[in-house]
Formats: structure tokens, sequence, C-alpha cells
């Protein structure tokens, strides 16, 4: 099936389509190419914490909702940038300060066209991998901390005398390192 029997079927069965769209878990959105709002589903609004009457965002940006916050425009910093290059990308934010809760998303989105070739806007979908991100974390705490001491441990100590001879080198400060060793440790 090509582009035009696809956007004819599209057209033909809009209602159908909002609906699927609406259905689908993940949070999906389509921005017009000033990247204002032509569509968003349920769990893009819930996700957003938006009203009841979200759908007074169709035609305006997250900022009317947000206000001027620096995420929202490194957002939509993004999305003019994914316009520019008239591609594909995939992008990863933090967006815990706007939400109040942990959530980091994986935004994938790509830039769309008429059939002339002019730019119409994009449409994108969100990845909630706040999970992920936190388990990471602590998986990298995990690995350079001692869980019985709580004491960073050799791969902690060589992180740190790698920064520590950096800085020495660079402001020519000698470096000293004292070493302890307590026999039978373990049986502590």
């Amino acid at each position: 099936m090509d582009v035009n029997n696809l956007a004819r079927l599209l057209e033909d069965n809009a209602s159908l389509f909002e609906a699927l769209i609406d259905l689908l878990p993940a949070p999906v959105y389509i921005k017009d190419s000033r990247g204002h709002f032509l569509q968003f589903n349920s769990a893009f609004a819930q996700l957003w914490n938006l009203p009841e009457d979200h759908h007074q965002l169709l035609g305006n940006t997250l900022a009317k909702v947000y206000g001027d916050h620096p995420t929202i425009e490194d957002l939509h910093q993004r999305e003019q940038a994914l316009m520019q290059d008239r591609g594909c990308r995939i992008d990863q934010l933090d967006c815990s300060d706007v939400l109040g809760k942990p959530a980091i998303f994986h935004i994938h989105s790509c830039a769309t066209q008429d059939e002339q070739g002019n730019l119409t806007g994009f449409v994108a979908i969100l990845f909630d991998i706040t999970a992920r991100v936190e388990l990471e974390r602590k998986l990298e705490q995990l690995s350079q901390v001692d869980e019985l001491t709580n004491i960073g441990n050799r791969r902690h100590g060589m992180a740190h005398l790698d920064s520590a001879l950096d800085h020495a080198r660079r402001h020519h400060f000698n470096l000293s390192l004292t070493m302890l060793d307590i026999d039978l440790f373990k049986q502590v």
C-alpha cells in the first residue's frame, strides 16, 4: 500500500483511527509545524497530568499548561531541530521537575510532510524508562560501594584516584596516598 492510499484510508476512517490511537497504552501525540498539538491520546493526557478538559490543549503547546519551564523549552527546541532535519530521532528527556515525580522518557519522533514535500509537523510516541534508569543508577551505586561497610570499593577508589591524579597534575600539586590494611577484617 503506498502513502497516498494509506492517507485516503486514514481520512475515510478518521474516527476509527483516533479511537485506535486513544487505546494505545503509550503516550502518542501529533503536532503541526509550529509545534501546536493537533492530536494526542488519553495516555498522553494522563502522563502530563492534563486537566479533565484537556482538549483545550489542541491548537496550543505544553507551555500553555506548564508555563515557561526549562524542560518544556528543551523539549520544544528538540522538536524544532527534528522538524529542521525533516527526519526521525530518539531523545531521552528527564521531566521529573515538571511532573513532580520521577519521569524519564524516550521520545521517538518523526517529521511529517505532505505530498509536495512540505513540512506539516511531526508525530511522537513516548516510552517511560524511569524504572530502568533508576535501576541502572542503583546498580551503578552497588558496583561502587561495599554492601557490608557502605564504603567505596576498589572500583570507586580507582575512579577517585584517577580524578585526584588528574587534578594534581593540572594544578602542579603533590599527591600522597595512604593505604590501611586491617588483618582478618572479614571476621569483624
